[in-house]
């Protein structure tokens, strides 16, 4: 991605944070990997100076959209875990074909302590899944939870690694798993589609929220077009995600 590309992507997420002031917001970025930049906090100064340092390739120049939906989901409920439930196995419960009953004791749980609601998670991204879990599986246990997730996506260039025919399998895959959790998976053709897109996304998502912002980063100023960048806010880079907490 170029540094113009993710200038742009940054301001539309900036401006996101700002309308949000009210609310938890959590920024998260996936490339290769994924990591939580800034843990769920009010504090606005925090998050934009966050945002200001994300870099591309910070985590690497592939697109792990699966990492950073997880990691986006484990800031969540962080707190809730305590000594009943880690990371490393509630990863390895949602990677299988099915919810095993880890995962599935551990959506039990949060429902019993009631901090399920009012949680949001939104993502961006401009590449392909094409390294680490599925993100069809985190987003399984999102559905499981009654927790929405929104996707906004801008066209990946060629320079994915991904066959043509697999990257549509991937995209429908996606589409198909985020609408299942009652958000939505939105296309857009350029960045102004992008903050149009975050703008209906901030009218339906009215209430106090928690963000955690993903988002996936890529150097892409070898290339002649834009590759990929996600963030995970609620999640930023060039890949996001954000998430709502009451």
């Amino acid at each position: 991605m170029t540094g113009t590309a993710i200038e742009t992507i940054k301001k539309i997420v900036g401006d996101f944070i700002k309308k949000r002031s009210n609310d938890l917001l959590s920024i998260t970025i996936f490339g290769t990997d994924a990591a939580l930049i800034v843990v769920p906090t009010m504090e606005t100064q925090l998050l934009e100076k966050s945002l200001e340092r994300v870099q591309a390739s910070q985590v690497g120049y592939q697109t792990a959209i699966g990492e950073g939906l997880f990691t986006a989901l484990a800031a969540l409920f962080e707190e809730e875990m305590g000594k009943q439930f880690t990371i490393k196995d509630l990863r390895n419960s949602i990677n299988k074909e099915y919810l095993a009953d880890y995962a599935i004791s551990f959506a039990k749980d949060m429902e019993k302590r009631q901090v399920l609601k009012n949680k949001l998670i939104v993502l961006f991204t401009d590449g392909i899944y094409n390294i680490g879990i599925s993100p069809t599986r985190p987003l399984r246990l999102l559905k499981r939870m009654g927790i929405k997730a929104y996707v906004v996506a801008v066209q990946a260039s060629d320079v994915t690694g991904v066959d043509p025919e697999v990257a549509a399998q991937h995209i429908e895959e996606l589409k198909e798993a985020v609408e299942s959790t009652g958000g939505r998976y939105y296309h857009a053709e350029n960045f102004e589609e992008v903050a149009r897109f975050y703008d209906e996304i901030d009218s339906k998502e009215k209430d106090k929220i928690v963000i955690d912002t993903v988002a996936k980063r890529k150097d892409l100023y070898i290339y002649p077009t834009m590759v990929s960048i996600a963030l995970l806010f609620v999640a930023i880079f060039i890949e996001h995600v954000w998430i709502r907490i009451p």
